[in-house]
Order: C-alpha cells, then structure tokens, then sequence
C-alpha cells in the first residue's frame, strides 16, 4: 500500500485550513464530549460513555461549524456533519492506542458497517480519479471524501490523543487499517478518574426495517 502522509506540529494548521477546518473546533468537541462522558458512573450501562462521546462530540462538531455553512447529515444510523459543498464529510469514532502516534497505525475500537465500507470505497474512487464529476444520489449531496475524528483516552496519563484521517482500507471485520493521511492534532490532558476501556462507541449499526403485512 502507499505510504501515508501524516501531518504533525506546525503542518496541521495550514493542512486543517485547506479541509476549511480549525484545530481548536476539532479539540473543542472533543473535550465537550469528554466532560459529558467522565460524569458517567459505573452504574451507567458499560456501553454508555462511549456512546455519549460519540454523540456529544459529533452534536459539538456540528454545532460550531453551522455558522460556516456545515450541516449533519445520515444516512440511517451513519451520521457526519458535512460542508456546504458537500464535498468533504467528518465521521466521528474511538480509535485504538494507536491515534496520536505517528509511528503507529490507528484503528477504530468498534466494527463499523456498510454504510462505512461505502464511504472507504468513495475515499478510494475519489484519489484514483480526482477529476471526476460529482455523482449526486437521489438529489443529495454529491458523494464526499470522509474523515474520521479518532480519539483515545490513555487512562494511566489522563491524555486524550487525537487525530483527524482520511480512511483508505477497511477490513472485513468493520476495522479500518489503512489511512491516505492522518492529521495528529495536540493532545487533551484531563484530571481525575476516567475509566473508557469498555465502552466502545456504536454508531454505523447494521439493520433493515420492514413494514410488516397486516
């Protein structure tokens, strides 16, 4: 596979410019996020945490970017906040130790479905023919190249690490392993105790609804 590109220190702002991006509105949503999930106590289902970090920091990220003419977008239970243009979509999603480290290759902690296995697919199509038209689908948005915000919570140093990707391969196990860029933002320090290690996020579920003949 080519080698990925990866953005560290004085290369994120300028990198995070060209995608229309800040990285304090990244790092903002997160930490938000954080907050909502580090009052959970252990009698909140173990998933819980997880799942609020998803949906806080994913309501967070389209909230700042509204007034810049983003806007949420799903398709089913696959949700991102996308540009006006519709060209460039954020997926959000807990990553494994590997986020924030340059030398290491991230993952997401929880299998993801078709809906993302599509968005990898359009990744690909889009760096292999980068002059091609936008197909639009049923008058939506035409297709997007998606990024994905990883986080992951270090429990010994309190530090979440961060980083913003652009997927390239994903398993057939719901796991991406491979990224065209990876964009590794500051990381966030946090005090007090904060236990995340089994609370997987879980958006991007599988599942088809059928009306039932009376």
């Amino acid at each position: 596979m080519n080698e990925c590109i990866v953005f560290q220190h004085d290369s994120v702002p300028d990198r995070l410019a060209d995608l229309g991006l800040t990285e304090k509105t990244l790092l903002e949503a997160i930490s938000i996020a954080h907050g909502y999930a580090a009052r959970c106590t252990e009698n909140h289902p173990r998933i819980y945490p997880g799942l609020v970090m998803w949906a806080e920091t994913l309501k967070a990220l389209r909230d700042a970017l509204r007034p810049l003419a983003w806007h949420r977008q799903d398709v089913g239970t696959y949700e991102r906040v996308l540009n006006e243009a519709g060209t460039i979509g954020i997926a959000v999603a807990s990553g494994t130790e590997g986020v924030g480290v340059a030398f290491l290759t991230p993952s997401n902690r929880s299998p993801k479905g078709r809906n993302t296995f599509k968005a990898v697919q359009i990744n690909c199509t889009l760096d292999l023919f980068p002059d091609l038209p936008a197909v639009e689908h049923n008058h939506e948005k035409p297709d997007s190249e998606t990024w994905v915000l990883l986080h992951y919570f270090d429990a010994k140093s309190g530090e979440r690490r961060v980083e913003l990707s652009r997927p390239r391969h994903i398993e057939k196990d719901g796991r991406i392993n491979d990224w065209f860029e990876r964009i590794i933002l500051s990381s966030l320090k946090f005090d007090g105790d904060f236990d995340e290690t089994a609370s997987p996020d879980l958006p991007d579920v599988d599942f088809d609804v059928e009306r039932k003949n009376l």
